[in-house]
């Protein structure tokens, strides 16, 4: 089973999430990134980001960009419960915390399962 590792090597592009489910099991989302009127979306494999300080041609973002980044994650931490982490590159990112805080750092979640599940839905069980 694959590791939060693979995120931290960049294997699918900066920048991009990791949403920390439970200790040590992580779930890393792509983020859809265009350049135009902000809006941004925090959402089972379908995380986009729309701002003007977008350059498609590289992936960068400028701060304006990361901090309208920054609050949508945040919004959503807060909304769904999972503590996120925005991943710029392999050694900038930043923790977002549901007591509001971000911290910011140059070492991005490591280690732990990769796992995938549509956060915000209700588990599912199986009935006897």
């Amino acid at each position: 089973m694959p590791t939060a590792d693979a995120c931290a090597r960049g294997e699918q592009g900066f920048p991009y999430i990791v949403i920390r489910l439970a200790a040590a099991v992580y779930q890393c989302e792509r983020l859809s990134l265009s350049n135009g009127s902000p809006s941004a979306r925090i959402a089972h494999k379908n995380s986009q980001l729309i701002h003007p300080g977008v350059d498609e041609a590289t992936g960068a973002l400028d701060a304006d960009a990361r901090r309208f980044l920054e609050v949508t994650a945040l919004n959503a931490v807060q909304k769904f419960g999972f503590r996120m982490s925005v991943i710029y590159a392999a050694d900038d990112c930043v923790f977002l915390e549901p007591d509001g805080s971000i911290n910011r750092s140059k070492e991005p979640p490591s280690g732990g399962l990769s796992l995938t599940v549509e956060f915000g839905s209700p588990p599912q069980r199986d009935t006897c």
